[in-house]
């Protein structure tokens, strides 16, 4: 007789929270259409819709004209000023600040170059929270970092390209900015598959599948029955790390043969250049554009070095595929630039060579956001999730 009352309580919550987390997802969805998508009758909806917006989390605006005869239903959309984050977007040469907002809209604020040391980083991050005038009005602050995080200690693990080590950034950004703020962080590779979930329709059949991606440096992310696996210190989608050649270069690591040597952006735009190539654009990303274009254009080096890049990166989705089985892999990160027929060629050449033609049945996807974007909506996602937990439970 005990559980009765707290298994409805559960229920109820979950119920708030879903119907809250549709509607954030699918702005001017209907009081109709959540009761078809979730089963709970008329009334239940119109109760929880009524909580929700007495708590001012969302609001009724305009009718949606219905397909058969009747009154048209009202939409409702959730109140995007009703929280807000600050968002920092922190790559290897450039450094992004955004405001993501309770619909899991955001905005990017600025954009700098990455400092040398992580005390200038710090410096810069306080003095960008401190000159806003709504920063008493912020639910938290959100990192998206190229590297291992530990999410529950708020500490930084290793960023190797940055150097940054062992740092407790959550009780850090505390004490600069004196202020009692909820700090997250996150890997940039598991918040952009986060975001190209919830951005990407073509993902939305699926549960299970591998996300590479590739910058300075090469990451990723595992999608295991609908939710993004982390494993056991946080360090799970670590693709990069995966030795192709005992023989080949040292990797920052400190292995030798690493995917990361092979297929990283840095990497394989040094590489052209080591032969004689000559690029113009300064940033790594903008260089790599400009390497996959005269690739295209037909340049026999820019075409050499290309053609080389996608049998290692072939080489690699054939392992990944044999060792996860995944539904697809999606190729995103600064990968986001490679055209698409490469990756039908590579689609094509993995299922060749997987172990068995079930296997070989992966769908290889180009991600549909670029590094900046894919990040801060990630951070969006991330922070907003917690944010209607709280206001709920």
């Amino acid at each position: 007789m005990t559980n009765r009352p707290l298994n409805a309580t559960k229920m109820g919550i979950s119920n708030k929270l879903t119907l809250l987390n549709m509607i954030r997802n699918s702005p001017g969805i209907t009081r109709k259409e959540l009761s078809t998508k979730t089963g709970l009758n008329p009334s239940t909806i119109t109760n929880i819709i009524n909580y929700l917006k007495d708590k001012k989390l969302l609001y009724e605006l305009g009718k949606k004209k219905n397909e058969n005869p009747g009154r048209n239903s009202i939409r409702l959309f959730a109140n995007k000023d009703h929280a807000k984050v600050l968002l920092v977007k922190v790559g290897v040469e450039k450094l992004h600040v955004g405001m993501g907002y309770l619909d899991n809209s955001f905005e990017i604020l600025g954009d700098y170059q990455t400092p040398s040391t992580f005390e200038e980083f710090i410096s810069l991050v306080t003095n960008v929270y401190n000159n806003r005038e709504d920063r008493d009005s912020f639910y938290g602050i959100v990192f998206s970092l190229p590297g291992i995080v530990d999410q529950k200690n708020e500490i930084i693990v290793n960023l190797p390209h940055l150097h940054w080590r062992n740092v407790e950034i959550g009780k850090i950004i505390r004490q600069m900015t004196r202020a009692n703020m909820n700090v997250w962080l996150e890997n940039e590779a598991k918040l952009s598959l986060q975001a190209e979930i919830f951005h990407n329709h073509l993902l939305k059949k699926f549960k299970d599948g591998v996300y590479i991606y590739i910058s300075l440096g090469v990451g990723g992310a595992l999608l295991i029955n609908g939710s993004i696996f982390s494993g056991f210190s946080f360090t799970a989608g670590e693709l990069g790390h995966m030795s192709i050649d005992l023989n080949g270069p040292r990797c920052k690591c400190g292995n030798r043969g690493c995917l990361e040597c092979y297929i990283s952006v840095d990497e394989v735009v040094k590489e052209y250049e080591r032969i004689g190539g000559t690029l113009t654009k300064n940033l790594y990303e903008k260089r790599f554009q400009e390497l996959i274009q005269k690739s295209i254009d037909g340049e026999p080096e820019a075409q050499d070095i290309m053609n080389e890049y996608n049998v290692f990166l072939e080489r690699g989705i054939v392992n990944i595929t044999n060792m996860f089985n995944p539904q697809f892999i999606l190729v995103g990160g600064m990968g986001y630039l490679l055209p698409h027929e490469y990756l039908k060629e590579i689609e094509q050449l993995v299922s060749e060579k997987v172990i068995s033609p079930a296997t070989g049945k992966v769908k290889i996807l180009p991600s549909t956001l670029d590094t900046v974007n894919s990040s801060l909506l990630g951070e969006t996602l991330l922070a907003m999730d917690a944010y209607c937990n709280q206001q709920i439970i």
